[in-house]
């Protein structure tokens, strides 16, 4: 008898690098025990086995004899899909995980440049100029710009991350053993802090919240200036700069007065931290927040928290494309969904923009959410391991990389489909029968702008169809116009919406417009009132 020959691993589904969510391509394979391996490959040529990246770390295992168990009903499925009998479905709400933004290759010493960002000008010679530091603090990811001029310059991170993302900046820091504080996830590190924004969407910001939320906006804010200063020295070299920071914050905590004050606690102290030539650590942020410290030079930045929607929209409120009325807002991240419906307001005497808040939430439903959705639903000895950095499969990419049958991997985006879709029909149904009942865009359609990195994302699209449906109102999806001042070379156009909320963040808060919370706005009066009159659309 002959040698049995060794079965070799089978490659089944190779990815393409997504745009908007992954770094390089992605490639399974099955392995002759029959569970599967799925590699990342950021190269251009294959490098050597040993510094492929691993995309699942524990398969998803299939058992045969026990299959998904209901822990409620599962949806229906899309049309022209059916349910094979018999088998039920697990379809639960999505897990609650922690997230995994970088990999080790990921990773970058900062370069030399990055030590000037403790100081906050080259000279105090000259004219005195505004500069606006945007950031757009986000739960998964960060983006910064500076406003300078009328100018709005889009930062990009490749100081301190060797990722091919070069204007998102993944939500983590490194303690090292020294005590200092370094961006990213360093190898030498031994704690690596993430999660940095969810403990104040929740409102519950422990002190070891606080401190690490802290630690990374003074982190950020002594790299934004020093990517200033290196990149864009001869803008500032021989004025004297006035600073302003404009940090992001979704719009049901910037309406809470506690969580707004926290913010900004939280941003003054990373503001003095940031300054001079200290390492940034935890003993000396402590000391921050409770006022021990103070700016190094005696300068102290104005700070401003603004609603992320207003700064989002800015580009389409200062174009032709612009409509009065009610509109929606929809910002799909890796973490949130954020919903907020509001006004598009002109005041005739004064020509201020005034954004009436009607109603806002903000739901962990966002991409990472899904994936956890489909790992924990499809599998029943691991709940698997994926990194966030990575682009979402479709549905028949998951479908082929797991094994898993695709109707099944249907139902469980499908409901997560219905469960955003809930949230934004919500939204909608307070905001017609309370807030703002006499608005005509009720008859004839209401605007909507879907941005974010998952907006892309299949399961994401469908919820525009599905929450029109249950709503019964027309909700035409519109696309932020690019703006004129934008200053961003190496960026894609299609990929503004990723940095819309920096875009807006680098201008002046007092330009961008008054915005009304949701506290003081009335609700319309009960009696019936006439409708406000109906005007044409042109999308420009």
């Amino acid at each position: 008898m002959g040698k049995k020959r060794k079965k070799k691993p089978r490659k089944i589904l190779t990815v393409e690098r997504d745009p908007n969510w992954g770094i390089g391509k992605m490639q399974v394979t099955r392995r002759p025990n029959g569970t599967l391996h799925v590699t990342y490959d950021g190269h251009a040529s294959p490098p050597a086995a040993t510094s492929a990246r691993t995309y699942l770390v524990d398969p998803i295992r299939r058992n045969n004899a026990n299959r998904f168990h209901d822990s409620r009903k599962a949806p229906p499925l899309p049309r022209g899909e059916e349910r094979p009998t018999g088998t039920p479905i697990r379809i639960g709400k999505p897990v609650v995980r922690s997230f995994r933004l970088t990999l080790p290759d990921d990773f970058k010493e900062p370069d030399d440049w990055i030590a000037i960002g403790g100081q906050t000008m080259l000279s105090r010679d000259g004219k005195n100029y505004a500069v606006y530091m945007g950031i757009d603090f986000g739960t998964a990811y960060t983006k910064a710009s500076i406003g300078f001029g009328g100018d709005i310059f889009i930062v990009d991170w490749t100081g301190v991350s060797a990722r091919k993302e070069k204007f998102v900046l993944p939500g983590e820091f490194s303690v090292l053993s020294d005590g200092s504080c370094t961006l990213g996830r360093s190898p030498r590190a031994i704690r690596v802090a993430s999660d940095l924004k969810l403990p104040f969407l929740e409102g519950h910001a422990s002190k070891t919240a606080l401190i690490d939320a802290t630690v990374f906006l003074a982190l950020v804010m002594r790299y934004i200036r020093a990517w200033w200063f290196y990149r864009h020295a001869g803008l500032s070299q021989n004025c004297s700069l006035e600073w302003n920071v404009n940090l992001g914050s979704p719009s049901t905590p910037w309406q809470d007065n506690a969580i707004r004050a926290k913010y900004e606690r939280v941003a003054k102290a990373a503001w003095i931290l940031s300054l001079g030539d200290a390492s940034v650590n935890v003993d000396r942020t402590e000391q921050a927040l409770e006022g021990l410290i103070h700016p190094s030079d005696g300068s102290l930045a104005s700070v401003e928290i603004v609603p992320e929607f207003v700064a989002q929209i800015a580009s389409y409120t200062r174009s032709p494309q612009r409509q009065p009325d009610l509109h929606m807002l929809i910002d799909i991240g890796a973490g949130t969904v954020d919903v907020v419906t509001f006004n598009v307001h002109r005041e005739d005497q004064t020509g201020e923009d005034r954004f009436p808040i009607f109603w806002a939430s903000v739901t962990n439903l966002g991409t990472h959410y899904l994936m956890s959705r489909r790992l924990h639903a499809c599998s029943q000895e691991s709940d698997g391991f994926w990194e966030d950095s990575f682009s979402v499969p479709t549905a028949d990419e998951f479908s082929q990389a797991s094994g898993v049958p695709l109707h099944e991997v249907r139902c469980v985006d499908h409901a997560h489909t219905v469960d955003v879709a809930n949230a934004v029909t919500s939204v909608l149904r307070i905001t017609r029968q309370r807030r703002y009942r006499r608005s005509p865009n009720w008859n004839v359609g209401i605007r909507v702008f879907l941005g974010g990195g998952g907006s892309s994302c299949e399961t994401f699209e469908q919820v525009m169809p599905v929450a029109a449906k249950q709503s019964g109102v027309l909700l035409p999806r519109i696309r932020l116009p690019l703006p004129e001042r934008l200053k961003a070379p190496d960026l894609p156009r299609d990929q503004f919406h990723r940095v819309s909320v920096a875009f807006g963040l680098g201008m002046d808060a007092f330009n961008l417009g008054q915005i009304v919370s949701m506290a003081e706005v009335q609700d319309d009066s009960l009696v019936d009132l006439p409708p406000r009159p109906s005007f044409n659309w042109d999308d420009g």
